[in-house]
């Protein structure tokens, strides 16, 4: 089974605002689904890169940028 979203079925071209339509369309605030949508975002990244900080404390030298090229891809 596949879940799509806006229309869309591969996540890697699924929009913050195709997710914004999708919420519209549910019958949840927009407003508030975003914001919902923006704190897990934020959240989600602090984790990454406190945990890159951690593991690259321990002698793990690539998990900065492993955790930067993550970010880069999500953040497009």
């Amino acid at each position: 089974m596949s879940v799509s979203i806006n229309g869309k079925q591969n996540i890697n071209q699924i929009t913050r605002e195709d997710l914004e339509h999708e919420a519209k369309k549910c019958g949840l605030g927009s407003k508030i689904a975003m914001k919902i949508y923006d704190e897990l975002n934020a959240s989600i990244q602090k984790a990454l890169l406190d945990s890159a900080e951690e593991l690259s404390k321990t002698g793990f030298t690539e998990a900065q940028s492993m955790a930067e090229n993550i970010l880069g891809k999500i953040l497009r």
